[in-house]
């Protein structure tokens, strides 16, 4: 897991096609969590070509390990086929410990839009994240959803987002 040699070759297969599909689905039940996550990173650069890896990616986005359900999170996206089940799972995602499964989601339901209205309150907790690059997913989520509600939720949080936190009477600027 530590050498990147492996997923730098392994990437190479993203270019193979979907002559390299069936051995990724197989790489994605692999018992160990690196081979896991490197077959679900090269079905997420696949892209619309790995669309029968859909079934393959409901497990590896609830794997074990945060970087499979971090890359899952992200293959989702690429692929691009969205679905009332993938709101929910990524409403899910939205809540995850590690803020790497948390930003990926965040993408996923901005690239789906409007069709990700339901996800507004989920995502509304990233705007106050631990991880500032979250909150930018939370806001670009709000952004791209574009609704009644997801506007509103974005507008209330920038009228309150002016006012500094780290401003305070020591260090004004």
């Amino acid at each position: 897991g530590t050498n990147p040699t492996p997923g730098a070759a392994a990437t190479a297969l993203a270019t193979a096609g979907s002559a390299a599909i069936p051995h990724l689905l197989d790489a994605t039940q692999n018992d160990h969590w690196w081979i896991r996550a490197v077959a679900t990173g090269i079905l997420a650069r696949m892209g619309t070509e790995a669309e029968e890896a859909i079934p393959s990616l409901w497990t590896a986005v609830q794997d074990d390990h945060w970087w499979v359900r971090r890359n899952a999170a992200e293959a989702f996206g690429m692929i691009g086929v969205y679905t009332t089940e993938l709101v929910t799972e990524m409403k899910k995602c939205i809540q995850d410990d590690d803020y790497r499964v948390r930003r990926n989601a965040a993408i996923t339901l901005a690239k789906i839009g409007a069709e990700a209205d339901e996800a507004v309150s989920d995502i509304s907790t990233l705007l106050t994240d631990e991880n500032r690059y979250n909150r930018f997913y939370g806001t670009l989520a709000l952004r791209r959803i574009n609704t009644r509600k997801a506007n509103q939720t974005l507008l209330d949080f920038l009228f309150e987002a002016r006012w500094c936190a780290l401003t305070n009477s020591r260090d004004m600027y």
